[in-house]
């Protein structure tokens, strides 16, 4: 592995591997030591790989020994150590450090005292009742167990769209170089789909052979014959451990088959006067474009990203494509976190990028007094933060920083600072960060509670869910979403990928209740500010239109929005 694959997220996770597999080996006080340095490692702005050894010592809490394991890392990807402790520990008892609610100490137990060394071991002695049996764990943490390890099997052999779609550029580029022809996305990266299970792609060419020879040449490609055919390749992504469809359409074909390839069978499965899509589409090999399609069964055209068999056609009797938010129109951008909190940028650093990017406002959303995890502003430093956005602002005249916060929403629903103070930031956005497990009945009331508070202007990731590692709190959506519209308070698209929250199936609901929305990046960094075109087509694979966004709005609209409760 070479220095340019080694980023400071990617440095940190292996020394917060090795400090897990000291805690596990009940090396206790070194693992500290570790964990702080991972800690520290992914919080340098400035990248770390490219560092010498003297250079590492001279940041906080980096010694020689714990440099010279950076560097190791750099060069080849581990290190000595970390190897020799990976040799006496079982594979699998790497997964059950992806188990909710267990920590090291309980996978210790269970390794020590009932032998548990795989997810498979665990579930047995689940469903045993061993677990249940132990002193301290109870019937509760057993159940627990079992549920997150059901999760844990429905999310197996899937990425993340940003993950998979990274992959799949990387093979559209390797098929272009090679054959000099058009590559695209369909199924599921097509949709847009926030969790992705396949990499599927159209390759136009009149020689499906040429393109099958291709394939063999990628090395981290495995073809599986048995389920390959002439006009599509089958096989594995061995790098994303994910199964790759390549399929081989001529370039007359190219509208019909794009349009079988990207949608659903339930929405190819529309019909009218007794034709499917489908058949429409079969029927015109030729389509001279998707449209023409769409046309021909008397419907009207549905965006790739929408094409699910959900409500699109009830939304398409309302609106159409051109309706939908386009990058242009997103004037601003809210919810981002600086360096008063658990962000890597300063305030100037966040302001210039966002300026860069072509937004014309940035809302400061840095962690209230109670996330004391992500270094929560008490009053007196929110009051100083305040100081140095005036500053920055009276230095810019076409781009202005607005003062929020980032509110947590306590057990009670009760918020992280008195009304009063509240009500001195040009708007709030209330967010869930603690007590994530509850019922739906109490997770529904919490959040009502906060909706109700005069100065919540936005509802920030509201099912609190982390796609791939945990589910979102239980809760009644439709109340929610109703109780936002009577309190006049907006719902955050959290872009950042991992939470895609609120999830693009509520957005037209969402649209229907007459709640306004708005793109969000949670950006803790000025890369992170990027995610806000992610956030783009999740927006537009839900139906939102410029009308319901509110990053459409100038600055002074925007405010005008977040003031009209107050």
């Amino acid at each position: 592995m070479n220095q340019i694959d080694m980023d400071n997220r990617a440095i940190a996770r292996q020394l917060e591997l090795y400090a897990q597999l000291l805690d596990l080996h009940g090396v206790e006080q070194k693992a500290r030591v570790y964990h702080a340095a991972a800690f520290r490692i992914e919080k340098q702005e400035v990248p770390v790989a490219g560092l010498a050894v003297s250079d590492l010592t001279k940041l906080p809490g980096i010694g020689k020994s714990i440099a010279e394991k950076i560097k190791e890392i750099v060069e080849t990807g581990s290190f000595k150590e970390l190897n020799e402790l990976l040799e006496r520990t079982p594979q699998g008892l790497l997964d059950l450090f992806q188990v909710k609610g267990l920590g090291v100490k309980k996978i210790r137990r269970l390794w020590e005292e009932l032998g548990i060394d795989s997810l498979e071991s665990l579930e047995k002695a689940c469903l045993e009742g061993k677990v249940a049996a132990l002193p301290g764990m109870g019937e509760k943490t057993q159940q627990a167990i079992m549920e997150s390890i059901a999760f844990l099997k429905q999310t197996q052999g899937k990425r993340l769209w940003v993950q998979a779609a990274a992959r799949a550029t990387g093979l559209q580029e390797e098929i272009q170089n090679q054959l000099k022809t058009e590559v695209q996305c369909v199924g599921q990266l097509a949709r847009k789909e926030p969790v992705v299970s396949a990499i599927e792609l159209m390759v136009l060419t009149e020689s499906p052979a040429a393109l099958h020879a291709c394939l063999r040449k990628i090395d981290y490609l495995k073809e599986t014959p048995e389920s390959s055919g002439l006009f599509c390749w089958r096989g594995i992504d061995e790098g994303a451990q994910l199964p790759v469809e390549v399929h081989t359409v001529t370039p007359e074909h190219r509208a019909s088959m794009h349009l079988i390839l990207t949608a659903t069978e339930a929405h190819l499965g529309y019909h009218l006067n007794g034709q499917t899509l489908l058949q429409t589409a079969l029927n015109m090999p030729a389509a001279p474009s998707e449209q023409a399609i769409y046309a021909r069964l008397g419907v009207p055209y549905i965006i790739p990203e929408m094409r699910e068999g959900k409500h699109e056609w009830e939304w398409a009797k309302k609106y159409t494509p051109e309706q939908l938010v386009e990058r242009e129109d997103l004037r601003g951008v809210v919810h981002a976190h600086t360096t008063y909190s658990d962000g890597k940028n300063t305030l100037t650093e966040m302001a210039e990028e966002a300026r860069r990017l072509g937004y014309e406002y940035l809302g400061i959303t840095d962690h209230s007094q109670s996330a004391f995890y992500a270094n929560g502003l008490s009053e007196e430093r929110v009051r100083k933060q305040w100081q140095e956005i005036e500053q920055i602002n009276s230095r810019l005249q076409d781009f202005q920083l607005l003062k929020g916060i980032e509110v947590d929403i306590l057990a009670d629903g009760s918020l992280d600072y008195p009304d009063d103070f509240l009500a001195q930031f040009d708007f709030v956005i209330a967010s869930v960060h603690s007590a994530l497990s509850t019922s739906r009945e109490k997770a529904t009331q919490r959040l009502l509670k906060a909706i109700e508070n005069p100065h919540v202007d936005i509802l920030g990731h509201l099912t609190g869910r982390i796609l791939l590692a945990r589910e979102g709190y239980p809760l009644d959506m439709e109340q929610v979403i109703r109780a936002c519209a009577e309190h006049q308070v907006a719902i955050e698209v959290n872009a950042s990928p991992s939470r895609s929250d609120l999830d693009w199936e509520w957005i037209f609901y969402a649209m229907e209740q007459g709640v306004k929305l708005l793109i969000t990046p949670d950006a803790h960094s000025c890369e992170e500010l990027q995610y806000m075109d992610w956030g783009l087509q999740l927006a537009r694979k839900g139906g939102m239109t410029k009308e319901v966004c509110l990053n459409c709005l100038s600055s002074t609209a925007f405010l005008s929005f977040c003031a009209k409760k107050g």
